[in-house]
């Protein structure tokens, strides 16, 4: 089994210069036999650049942010992948900074995604950006078939630090309650069964970011599934806060950055890109 498949989500091969510039950069930095681009299925007659391979979906998935999320918290976008151990998803708003050797130590770690802070405490909220991320095939896979919902304290915790605040906790509670008031439903007038960590995650993506389920919901499903600490995967990348992330970090550059090219980021970026 190979260790490594770098993924490249686009629904148009229509690329602009910066996304050319990332597209090139991770073409030189790893074996093209190993990249991919995921795309709609409505675009599999255009010839691809750097003749790279490509995986297709349904054009749904690829019509608005909340479907693409849907794509990413189904099984069969992994189970695609199932020659490989890990994929590496890198979205053509990121950019590589460090050689592919120095990824070995994050290869452990079944999710890893650039941290998000909370900028006035200068604290990880516990949110890993999922537009740059590596993730285990397997693993992943073991997430979604799982009808177990497992809650700890850790677990509770995780939560009420990203959603503490008055707006995220309100939308929290709304997905909640409804996705429970839809679980009553089918209890009662339902001939088939239901199982409430099912229906969370199917209304997930309705909600909220697939990012935020592999970041803090995904070990509620299975216990052992290994999400790296944010001190851990701040060495992988950054994201938005780059300043605050590079003097949290000790001034070191992480293996590669996400949103890299929007005005806010590039200020920052412009030195090393």
């Amino acid at each position: 089994m190979t260790k490594l498949a770098v993924l490249i989500p686009t629904h148009t091969l229509n690329l602009n210069d910066n996304e050319k510039k990332s597209l090139n950069k991770i073409v030189e930095n790893y074996n093209r036999e190993h990249i991919y681009f995921v795309l709609p299925e409505k675009i599999k007659k255009i010839k691809k650049p750097h003749n790279l391979n490509s995986v297709y979906f349904e054009d749904y998935f690829f019509s608005n942010h909340r479907n693409y999320n849907k794509l990413l918290l189904s099984k069969k976008f992994f189970e695609k992948f199932l020659n490989y151990e890990r994929i590496f998803i890198y979205q053509l708003d990121c950019y590589l900074i460090k050689g592919f050797s120095e990824l070995d130590k994050f290869l452990k770690y079944d999710y890893v995604g650039s941290p998000h802070i909370n900028k006035k405490k200068k604290q990880f909220n516990g949110m890993l950006n999922g537009g740059l991320s590596i993730r285990a095939v397997k693993s992943s896979i073991d997430v979604l078939n799982s009808s177990n919902l497992n809650l700890s304290i850790f677990n509770l915790l995780s939560l009420l630090r990203y959603f503490r605040g008055l707006n995220r906790l309100k939308h929290f509670l709304n997905f909640i309650t409804k996705t429970f008031y839809i679980f009553l439903k089918h209890l009662l007038f339902s001939k088939h069964k239901s199982n409430y960590s099912n229906l969370l995650l199917e209304n997930f993506s309705n909600y909220f970011n697939e990012d935020i389920f592999w970041s803090l919901f995904s070990v509620m499903y299975k216990k052992n599934f290994n999400v790296a600490e944010p001190k851990i995967a701040i060495d992988f990348g950054f994201d938005k806060d780059p300043e605050e992330l590079f003097l949290i970090n000790n001034k070191r550059l992480p293996f590669a950055c996400h949103n890299c090219w929007n005005k806010e980021n590039n200020n920052f970026w412009k030195n090393y890109i």
